[in-house]
Formats: structure tokens, sequence, C-alpha cells
């Protein structure tokens, strides 16, 4: 069955006239038996007043806005837009590790790599400004990368400073990208001399070739009820001003400028211009670009040329970026932390002890409290609370699947809103627990609360708590930066918490999107960078970095005490199988709370009739037929001690023979099935292609059984 679409109303719905009572049966089918009990719509408050701290997604009205954002509307006056499909849907391979996506984007550009091949004797010179996460030099590592391993090109770049005015988020890039420069404020990057993150006083550099910036938004942003223009002294216009000053004393031969859809596109193209600079900008989103969020964000490119030449160059841009488009072809759930990944529980443990303010933030939602009661009436939803069961004494009973520690922290607002948003998606006669439907919860009812498509992530915001329904709870500040196609396994994340990493992601460039930008931005401009590449420069950089190379010997002391031993892998310990299930057995997860490492100290239950396992924390719902477990007589193992016992019996290197074309052909002959020739020919390639292949241990991993995970080179 395919993945339902998301069911909630826009704003504008909410005063649509009431359903049919089809909606009403349907409900029942999922056992909400006399929903409807109010049907006296004069009953019901009309306010309209908002809490504060509710967010709105400013990208539902982006989405409804003209293509006044497009910066040449005659380049794209005849051109119809592409129609996103659904990601289960897409007969495009399914790419959901980021650098096999830069991979192959990459190998969609043969100019980038002829530009590439041709750029030697210097390395590509880059300066950032206010891009949060540097998503645009994560993306610049993932594409030279991707250059080096499959088309044996060395492109080097080197990062000459960043600018950032949050503490926090100082720290952040110089723990993972160690800038030789960051400054502070980039209002003061137009003087000769500007503060850095430490407090001294340094001249700011000016020889860079290319600059990306996404300068504050907060003056543009639909979320702001107190809009600035970009003349006025506000965050936006400031930063903006600093920026251009500083391009106009360092003249960049490339500007790729990032903000939201309601900046004064138009007015930001002139001033560049005004610079000596060619411009072209338009709005692109991320779900076209290998990532299945929908984050529409304008992104401007300008090129030191002006006249014919740079206006083609501008126009060009515009044209390939959006000719690269390159749909989703997986659901965001294939991007996510595994469910029981050991990053999963440590994020859960950080919300509910206080680590997040969300957390621990108390409501009053009268206001809301009217609106919740009008869309249960004109909907027809009756006032059943079926996801959560919550009650007016501050308690909820999540299904035992679920974080029910983090659910039981929210507040009734919240709690509402999930059992509306469920009863809406079985009206429409599914049940969401089963979907890859993402709920922002920090939205008003009568808001759109989630994805139109299923699969798809509806924007990331800085304040949004996103709700994961075949989680059963919030997806993690880590996950969200995944979400903008940033490399998370290679980022080192110490002290920031679950806010700081959605603030990060809610902030943060989309790099697939930013990563297109500047690699067509960089081919189209090879005439120009590469001028500037003096003939003696080869050997003097390869002097510089024989010079810059320091010994290891220099960095590691102790050598004389380490001592020299054989590793033999292929060594095994004996251990009897039945011994071994036992003890995976008694090691073996009985609860969804356990994850991959821990052993509750909650009883602990197992249904006489189809034996599933929980606490009594966790189980209750859907009921079962329980019975404690005798842990006294039936004693658990620690699962770290049987993954080390484990460990030492299970061979490092496995190999598998007797995997032929032959036995296949006879095994689907006894079978009785019919199968298409050439796909039964392709599946019998990929399998003994497979397994010809030496298999590696990679990781023991623990879930309801023990499972072993082999990977081949």
């Amino acid at each position: 069955m395919a993945p339902a679409e998301s069911s909630s109303k826009s704003a504008k719905a909410s005063s649509s006239k009431p359903k049919s009572t089809a909606g009403q049966s349907t409900l029942a089918k999922f056992g909400f038996k006399g929903a409807l009990t109010n049907k006296k719509k004069s009953s019901v408050s009309q306010t309209t007043t908002e809490d504060e701290d509710i967010v709105e997604d400013e990208d539902e009205e982006e989405d409804e806005e003209e293509d006044d954002v497009e910066g040449n509307t005659a380049a794209t006056a005849g051109t119809k837009k592409k129609k996103t499909g659904r990601p289960d849907q897409s007969d495009l391979p399914p790419l959901t590790d980021i650098p096999s996506i830069f991979a192959d984007l990459v190998e969609r550009i043969p100019e980038f790599i002829a530009f590439a091949k041709k750029f030697k004797g210097r390395k590509l010179r880059v300066a950032t400004m206010c891009s949060g996460t540097e998503s645009p030099l994560l993306a610049l590592g993932l594409i030279t990368r991707a250059l080096k391993k499959d088309h044996g090109v060395d492109l080097q770049f080197e990062h000459i400073f960043s600018c950032e005015i949050v503490p926090w988020k100082q720290a952040y890039i110089e723990r993972n990208f160690k800038p030789p420069l960051l400054f502070r404020d980039v209002t003061e990057l137009g003087n000769e001399e500007a503060t850095t993150a430490y407090g001294a006083k340094i001249t700011v550099p000016i020889d860079v070739d290319m600059l990306i910036a996404g300068t504050s938004c907060v003056d543009y942003s639909t979320l702001n009820n107190q809009k600035q223009d970009i003349e006025a002294k506000g965050e936006s216009g400031e930063t903006f001003r600093g920026m251009m000053r500083w391009v106009q004393r360092a003249q960049p031969i490339i500007v790729i400028l990032e903000n939201v859809c309601g900046a004064p596109w138009p007015k930001v193209a002139k001033d560049v211009e005004k610079a000596g600079y060619s411009a072209s900008f338009s709005r692109f989103d991320t779900k076209n670009y290998y990532i299945p969020h929908t984050r529409t964000r304008v992104y401007l490119f300008a090129v030191r040329q002006q006249g014919s030449k740079g206006e083609r160059k501008a126009q060009k841009w515009l044209e390939t970026v959006k000719g690269l488009q390159r749909p989703c072809s997986a659901p965001y759930d294939a991007f996510l932390l595994a469910a029981d990944d050991p990053r999963i529980q440590i994020g859960r443990e950080r919300l509910v002890k206080g680590d997040s303010s969300r957390a621990k933030t108390v409501v009053d939602w009268a206001k809301c409290e009217a609106r919740h009661a009008r869309a249960r009436l004109e909907e027809q939803l009756g006032n059943r609370r079926p996801l959560t069961n919550w009650s007016e004494n501050g308690t909820c009973k999540m299904q035992d699947f679920a974080w029910i520690d983090w659910a039981s922290a929210q507040v009734d607002r919240v709690w509402d809103l999930m059992d509306i948003s469920f009863m809406r998606a079985a009206a429409k006669g599914y049940d969401s627990t089963y979907k890859s439907i993402l709920w922002n919860l920090s939205q008003n009812v009568d808001r759109q609360i989630g994805s139109s498509v299923a699969g798809i992530s509806p924007c990331m915001t800085p304040t949004m708590i996103p709700y994961l329904n075949f989680r059963g709870g919030p997806m993690l500040g880590v996950e969200a930066l995944g979400m903008q196609g940033l490399p998370v396994d290679e980022l080192v994340l110490t002290r920031e918490t679950e806010d700081n990493l959605a603030d990060l992601a809610g902030n943060a460039m989309s790099s697939t999107v930013v990563g297109t930008a500047m690699v067509v931005a960089l081919f189209l401009c090879g005439e120009i960078l590469c001028e500037e590449i003096p003939e003696e420069d080869d050997a003097d950089m390869a002097a510089e970095q024989d010079k810059n190379k320091v010994p290891g010997e220099d960095l590691v002391s102790g050598f004389d005490q380490l001592a020299v031993s054989d590793l033999d892998l292929a060594k095994l310990r004996e251990v009897p199988l039945k011994e071994l299930l036992e003890k995976a057995d008694a090691s073996s997860r009985l609860c969804a709370c356990e994850g991959r490492s821990l052993v509750t100290m909650t009883e602990l239950t197992r249904c006489q009739d189809c034996g599933h396992t929980a606490c009594t924390r966790c189980g209750g719902r859907p009921e079962h037929n329980y019975i404690a477990i005798d842990v006294e007589a039936h004693p658990r193992l620690r699962p770290l001690a049987f993954q080390k016992e484990a460990k030492e019996a299970l061979p490092m290197r496995v190999e598998l023979v007797g995997v032929q074309p032959e036995k296949m052909d006879a095994l689907k002959k006894s079978a009785g099935v019919e199968i298409k020739s050439s796909v039964w020919e392709s599946y019998k390639s990929a399998v003994s292609q497979a397994t010809s292949l030496e298999f590696h241990y990679h990781a023991l991993k623990r879930q309801s059984i023990w499972v072993a995970v082999y990977h081949s080179p």
C-alpha cells in the first residue's frame, strides 16, 4: 500500500464548511465510535488570537508567492516547473548516502571536471559569512573528495576566513573547520581591521576567489510580524550592508548569497551590480536536489564581470542550476539514524532530562483550545484522544513503541494536536503511525503541520517540534542536520544541546543546493579563475607543502615502549553453539526503551498469546495478555558482556561458496515462478557478483535478536 498523503489543513481551510458524515464512518473503522459529540457550532469560541509561542511555518506562505523571486523572468517564462513526485514512486536509483550523492552530482557535470583538471598551481580561496553550519565548506569537501576518488583530479581549496557572531556556533566552526581567521561581526568586515571571535583586531583578508554568505533573515522572514526592508537599520539590513562593504573592497570573482524568499531580492541584485558584478537569482527547493526536504530558499550568483559576457554567465548559471535538478528518490526516513543507534538513545535521554527547553516549557493554551475545539467540530472528529489518551490531570499514555518519556513531558496543546492530526489521517482512511509522515507540532491546529507528500519532510525551522509518526517521538537535532544534506558522521558535536543542533539545522544552507550552485559557478568562471594562476606557482606550492610537513615521530613519543605482536584475525575461541544462543537470548532486547546496550530495571512482561515483551512503563497500548517475566529464574546477561564473547567466537572473514547461476536456475524451476528473462538475468548477475566477494566483520547489533553484520570491500 503506497504511503498516504498528509491530511492536515491549511489556515485557509479553517473556515470551510463542515465535512460530510463520510469522515465519521471512516473513523468508526478505526474504533472511534460515537466520536461526534458536539454539533453546535455556536458553542465554540471563534477567537483567532494566536498563542505567542506557536511558530508558523514560513514555507507554507512562501509556496504561495508569485515567481517574482526569479531573477530573469524571460528565461523562465516559457519553462514549466518540474513537478516533484513521491519518493516511493520515483524511477531513479535511491540515493541516501551523502558522499554518494555528491559523487553523482560531480559525475553529471563534465564541465566542472574539465575545469578542475585545468585549475592547477594554487588552491581555490574561499571565504564564508554567516553560513552557520558551514554547509558550503562541507559541500566543497565532499565535491573535492568525489573528484579525487572517481576522476583522479586533486582540486584543493583554502578556507580564508569565517564570520559568526553566536559564541557556541563559533565553537562549532572552530572545532570542525579550524579557519585561519574567525571574525565575530560581519558589519565590521568592510573596514581594514575587524574583531575576531577571540577579541583581537586583525586585518581583514581580501584575496578571495569565492564568497558564500547567508546574512541574517530575521527581518524578512514570514515568522516576523514586524518586517523591515533592506534599507532599514535592522539586523538583516546591517549584516547585508557589512557584507557588501567587504565585497566592494575585496572584489572576489564569485559571490553566492542565500536567504529566505521574502528578502527584497531585486534590491539585493541591484546593489551587487552597482559593485561591479553581473547577477542573477532564483528560488530553489531542496527536495529537487536529492534530499526529501521541502525547503525553498533563494540563491543569488554574481560574477565580477559586467557587460554582455557577465550577463550571459549569470543567465547560464541560472539555467544550468535549474537543469541539474535531481528529485529525491528515497523517503526522509531513509536519511535518519537507525532506531537502535546509540545517538538516538543519547538524544532521547537529553530531551527527557531537560536538555531541551521545549521539554520543560509550560504553556497556557487557553487561546489555542478554542481553535482546537472548532477544528474538531467543523471536521467532525469528535472529542476522542485515540493517540495520546491524555487527560486533564497531566498524563498521557502512548503506544508501547513510542517515546513515552518524551511524550509525557509535552504540554496539553501538543497532545491534543497529535490526536487531531491522527484522526484527520484516520478520516482519510489510513493509520499515520505506519506512514512516513512528519508533523510540526509547534504549529497551530489550523495551519498545515506536515508535508503534503508522504516521505518528504516539511521545512526544518530552528524552533519546530518535528514529530515522526512511525517513531512516536521527535526527529533529533543531528538527524535534522542530515536532512540538510550534511555528513553528520564527520562532524564533531560535543557540547551542543538538542536546541543548538535544531538551530544549526534550521538556519543551514542545504548542502546539495549550495553545492550545485558553487560547482556551476566555478566552471562558468573557470576562465577568469585560471587567468590568475602564476606559472611558477606549481613548484612554489609543492615546496610550501613539503615545508609544512611534520614527521610522525615529532607528534608521537614513547616508541621505545611499544611492543610488537602478531594479530591473528583468523583465530577463534571455541564456544558451543547452544551456549552462544542461550547467552544471546539472555542478553537480547526485551523492550524498545533498552536500545542497543541498556538493561531496564523496570519489571518486564511477556504476552502469553504472541510472545511480545515490554516493560510495565512502556507496555499497555496496544493491550496484550501479559505475565511478568521472572528475571531471577532466568537471569539476564549484560549486552556488552555477550558482545565481547560473541566477537571472539565469530569469524572476522566469511566467504560464500557454491552460489552458482545453475543452482539459482534450478531453485527458480523448483519454485515454479515466472520471472521476466531480463530481470532474472540481472538478478543472477547481481547475486553472483555480491557472493563472489569476501565479507569482513563489521558490527554486532542488539535488537529483539542479535544480528551480526558483515560488509564486503
